[in-house]
C-alpha cells in the first residue's frame, strides 16, 4: 500500500473512532457502531499511528521505541490490549470501570494485527 492509501486509512479509522466517541458521549445508541466502533478502529489506528505508515518522515519516540518493524508494533500493541482486557476481567471497578471484559477483542487485535502487518511488509518489499 502507498502512504496515500494509509493516509486514508488512517483518517478513516480517526472518523469512526471520534463518531463512536461522540454518540457515546450523548448517550444515542447507534447498535453496533457505539457499542464496537472504537474497540474495532482503535488497535488499527494505533498500529498506523506508531509505524508512521500515514507519514513515514515522521519520527517520534514511541516509533523509535515501538514502531521500527511490523512485529515490535504488533506485539506492543497486543500486550497492551491484552492488559486493559484482563484489567477489565479482573477489576471492573478499577482501571476502567464502565469498559466490561470482552475477551473476543483480544482475539480481534490478534487477527487486525496480522492483517496490517502483512500490508506494512508487502508495502516495504515492493519499495525494493
Amino acid at each position: 500500500m502507498s502512504t496515500r492509501h494509509w493516509q486514508i486509512f488512517w483518517w478513516f479509522l480517526f472518523i469512526v473512532w471520534i463518531t463512536c466517541d461522540f454518540l457515546n458521549m450523548k448517550h444515542i445508541r447507534a447498535g453496533v457502531l457505539t457499542s464496537y466502533g472504537a474497540d474495532i478502529t482503535i488497535p488499527a489506528w494505533l498500529y498506523i499511528a506508531t509505524r508512521s505508515l500515514d507519514n513515514p518522515k515522521r519520527t517520534s519516540r514511541i516509533r523509535k521505541l515501538f514502531g521500527r518493524t511490523p512485529e515490535t508494533t504488533a506485539l506492543v500493541l497486543f500486550v497492551a490490549s491484552s492488559l486493559t482486557e484482563v484489567s477489565q476481567y479482573y477489576s471492573p471497578g478499577g482501571f476502567f470501570p464502565v469498559l466490561r471484559f470482552r475477551g473476543i477483542w483480544t482475539v480481534w487485535v490478534s487477527i487486525l494485527r496480522e492483517i496490517l502487518s502483512f500490508f506494512d511488509r508487502a508495502r516495504k518489499e515492493l519499495s525494493c
